[in-house]
């Protein structure tokens, strides 16, 4: 069986962090297979790409079959309740803060909302560990968001709803803080009310935005990029086997003749069977949550991997709260526009990171209208920043848990002053949730300067398993701030390029 199925590298999650090594160790003529628990998204580029197994968005009545694969808290089944294996969201809820993170070809950048930006703490990469560093990341940055083509948006683009027409000419607002706009991974119209279908180099078919469906409930049309077809239909045409619905329960290492591989171990989801997949090297890219929660179970449960000291530390929320501001604002439709309408700035507060959030999609909610119309003429206003990343994860009996005290993280209480100054400002109501809730969990198996300061190394290795690699969010070493979606980018960019020049 190891002879038929011996690969280069087996990568698990085909997020931001999978993704990208997979089509740079594939074009660079390595034997790659990428394992995925959820499905292929049926979307239009999906589609043009000839993948015939594709599973629905969770769009119309399907938004209550298909929002949710799996929820985890105290009170569940040790692993969590599983609701459909189709579902786009997994949430765990701990204590005292909700933490949810996707399923699917293409990972989190279906549900994000196209925001690209470096990270916005200053010198981020700087001083984790020797080699890695501010100037040796920053062209990775660059070399993704080009081959997204994202950009500014700019007034020709008419785009609605945006934060600087809101707050023209607005005596308190602003739509400018000390942080620069992000750009977007969107695909402008070049006539805007008038979106254009349009075939990539790589042949996939995708149709501009028409701003009012690229949404964190998915982009049909493929005019939010994701890397289903930004990085992958590139890597399949050159090689790279993708395998969907795969379920990776374990990670096995062992040395043969001085040599050492892995068994990784799956549960095929589609015939219910499980399987294994051999190769020299695995990456692992399955979300920092479940990264954490998978070499956990692999060096304690199913005994494959040892050590890693300081597996489950250092793990954060990069300060991700808000809430939704009802400005019953009759005038304006804000599920129209792109999924962040923009920066606002708050007099004397322009250092915290906030942003304002449409609710694009809201269409495809099976809501009454009246209700949907209420909604939609509010949005979220939706703060970030640098939290403590002192949480602490941990994984007894088959359950993971995570140990966070937001109150340890100043973040939050900038944040939350912020929402106190708009609301009474505004005189509109902020309705909060009575607990944190992060997409963006970070660390947990962290860069670190050894195996007593994190649980990988500079380029990328877990310190005590040679040939394991850690490249998505968990690896981060601290929250960066803003979107962290090209920070994980860029690390797994980096990860990757050097194991090619090592010949690796």
């Amino acid at each position: 069986m190891m002879n038929n199925n011996f690969d280069d590298f087996v990568v698990i999650g085909s997020g931001f962090g999978g993704s990208i090594p997979a089509n740079k160790l594939v074009n660079a003529g390595y034997k790659v297979t990428l394992l995925e628990r959820g499905p292929w998204r049926n979307s239009l580029p999906v589609k043009s790409m000839g993948i015939s197994r594709r599973a629905s968005y969770p769009h119309g009545w399907k938004f209550y079959s298909h929002v949710l694969k799996t929820f985890h808290a105290s009170y569940m089944p040790k692993n969590g309740l599983g609701v459909n294996k189709y579902g786009l969201f997994e949430v765990f809820h701990n204590k005292n803060i909700i933490n949810a993170c996707t399923s699917g070809v293409g990972g989190g950048s279906h549900a994000y909302s196209g925001l690209h930006q470096r990270a916005t703490v200053p010198n981020y990469w700087d001083g984790h560990a020797d080699g890695v560093s501010n100037a040796s990341i920053d062209r990775h940055y660059d070399e993704v968001m080009t081959k997204f083509g994202s950009r500014l948006k700019v007034p020709a683009d008419n785009v609605p709803n945006t934060s600087a027409e809101l707050f023209e000419g607005d005596d308190f607002f602003s739509s400018s803080n000390t942080f620069d706009e992000p750009a977007n991974g969107i695909l402008y119209p070049k006539l805007p009310g008038n979106p254009q279908l349009v075939k990539t180099e790589a042949g996939v078919l995708r149709k501009e935005s028409a701003y009012d469906d690229d949404s964190f409930l998915g982009s049909p049309t493929g005019a939010k990029g994701s890397l289903d077809f930004i990085y992958l239909a590139e890597a399949i045409k050159n090689g790279l086997v993708v395998k969907d619905l795969c379920q990776v329960t374990s990670i096995h290492r062992f040395t043969s003749k001085g040599e050492t591989f892995y068994c990784t171990k799956v549960v095929d989801l589609y015939h219910a069977v499980e399987r294994e997949y051999f190769s020299k090297r695995v990456i692992l890219a399955a979300g920092a949550l479940n990264t954490m929660k998978l070499l956990f179970h692999s060096r304690d449960v199913a005994k494959g991997l040892s050590g890693m000291p300081q597996l489950g530390q250092r793990v954060g929320s990069n300060g991700d709260h808000g809430g939704y501001w009802a400005l019953n604002d009759k005038s304006r439709n804000f599920s129209k526009g792109l999924p962040i309408h923009g920066p606002i700035g708050i007099p004397g507060e322009e250092q915290t990171y906030t942003i304002m959030c449409g609710i694009p999609g809201l269409q495809h909610v099976p809501l009454p209208q009246r209700l949907k119309a209420s909604i939609s003429r509010g949005v979220i206003l939706a703060g970030m920043g640098q939290d403590a990343c002192d949480g602490v994860a941990s994984y007894k009996n088959n359950r993971f848990v995570i140990d966070y005290t937001p109150d340890n993280s100043a973040i939050f209480t900038d944040i939350n002053r912020c929402l106190d100054i708009a609301e009474h400002h505004s005189g509109k109501k902020m309705y909060r949730l009575p607990i944190n809730f992060t997409v963006h969990t970070c660390g947990g198996a962290s860069l670190g300067a050894d195996v007593n300061t994190g649980v990988i190394g500079a380029g990328g290795e877990v310190f005590d398993n040679p040939g394991l690699y850690v490249t998505d969010g968990a690896a981060l070493p601290a929250a960066p701030g803003g979107p962290p979606s090209m920070t994980i980018a860029a690390w797994a960019s980096y990860v990757a390029e050097g194991l090619i020049a090592q010949g690796q």
